[in-house]
């Protein structure tokens, strides 16, 4: 049942109304970064820009420039800004829409793939303090700690409640299940149970449509959900449940384990069946599926435990996208580079050319370029 909650939550009468990246990308919601937002010229003459948030969708990489202006790329495997936007401090881009915040709390959506048309606010959304969500659901994360969630393939939106939420601090949507973290640092989940996503067996449980705490998982800064899997941090280490590919090919995690291999992690991104982890001191570390190259192996192949990207440091943004087995991976630079490799075709990468995929990280273009 891919879409428990929120057929449920329609039959159950909750409050809905007419009016989410990928994983998302923040900054500041509330107030634009006033930072210049060039760094100096290359050899070429062309000016870097300072990037702020990355945001991946299926089709599409978008980042938030330092005034909050919005840059995402193109069938044409370029970065186009989009213009009639307020100014943007999150992200999040799924299969059908990217959408922003505004300073006011307020959500702006418009058509992905490119296309950067129906651009408009979702109504009843207007306190806002976080997006999350693949595929075609959004989840947000509300002021007052409720977490309100929709479809993203038709207009207008029709807004679900997730019963008996009113403590979360962030929230994801990932293939037919949800989780969020609750401000005492715990995690619970909601939805489909494929492969363990609620953190107990599929036998004992085949879906909720009301949030599940995951047993023996505290401490938590962050919470992030793929296809049938999800990842979290805690106390610096990466835990895993569901279907986690990479770290044990033969079983389904029915309770979070830990990943191996790691640094002490602070930022996790995941995407279709795939995860990356950013390290304290910039390095990167990827693992899963692996079949247009979004682990950064040099290969398709499958790859059992964790890589580094190759060339991939210094790193102080990350975002990955993309449906399962069509995902990709990019990453921010200090020194204002982004780097992208794995889905290309559909322009993703953003580095003037559409290949199918790319097993090796290739340089984002700029705006000027």
């Amino acid at each position: 049942m891919r879409h428990a909650i929120l057929a449920a939550a329609i039959l159950a009468g909750c409050s809905a109304s007419h009016p989410t990246v990928g994983d998302a990308g923040q900054l500041d919601a509330t107030e634009p970064d006033a930072d210049p937002e060039v760094v100096d010229a290359g050899d070429g003459g062309c000016p870097v820009h300072t990037w702020r948030a990355l945001a991946a969708g299926n089709a599409d990489t978008c980042l938030i420039g330092a005034d909050g202006e919005v840059a995402c790329t193109s069938i044409d495997a370029r970065l186009h800004i989009v213009h009639g936007l307020p100014a943007i401090g999150q992200l999040a881009v799924n299969e059908d829409v990217a959408c922003g915040i505004d300073g006011a709390g307020r959500v702006v959506c418009w058509r992905s793939s490119g296309r950067f048309d129906e651009i408009h606010f979702v109504a009843g959304l207007h306190d806002v303090v976080s997006l999350g969500g693949h595929f075609r659901e959004l989840c947000a994360t509300r002021r007052t700690g409720a977490v309100t969630c929709w479809r993203t393939d038709a207009l207008p939106e029709l807004l679900i409640d997730v019963p008996g939420v009113a403590d979360a601090l962030d929230a994801d949507y990932g293939y037919g299940h949800g989780c969020y973290l609750r401000v005492d640092g715990h995690v619970l989940c909601w939805g489909d149970n494929n492969f363990g996503s609620l953190g107990v067996s599929s036998g004992a449980l085949s879906s909720s449509d009301v949030p599940v705490e995951i047993p023996g998982l505290d401490q938590v800064t962050q919470i992030r959900c793929g296809g049938d899997f999800n990842s979290a941090v805690s106390r610096g280490r990466v835990l895993c449940w569901g279907e986690c590919l990479g770290i044990d090919s033969a079983v389904s995690q029915w309770i979070p384990a830990e990943v191996p291999g790691l640094g002490v992690i602070v930022d996790i991104a995941v995407g279709g069946n795939h995860a990356c982890a950013l390290g304290e001191s910039g390095e990167v570390w990827c693992w899963g599926g692996n079949q247009v190259g979004q682990i950064g192996t040099g290969a398709t192949s499958y790859f059992e435990g964790v890589t580094q990207p190759f060339g991939i440091h210094d790193v102080t943004l990350m975002t990955t996208g993309g449906l399962i087995g069509q995902s990709h991976t990019c990453v921010a630079a200090r020194d204002a580079a982004v780097t992208c490799w794995g889905q290309g075709s559909l322009g993703q990468l953003g580095n003037g050319e559409t290949p199918l995929h790319s097993t090796m990280p290739v340089r984002m273009l700029d705006l000027c370029e």
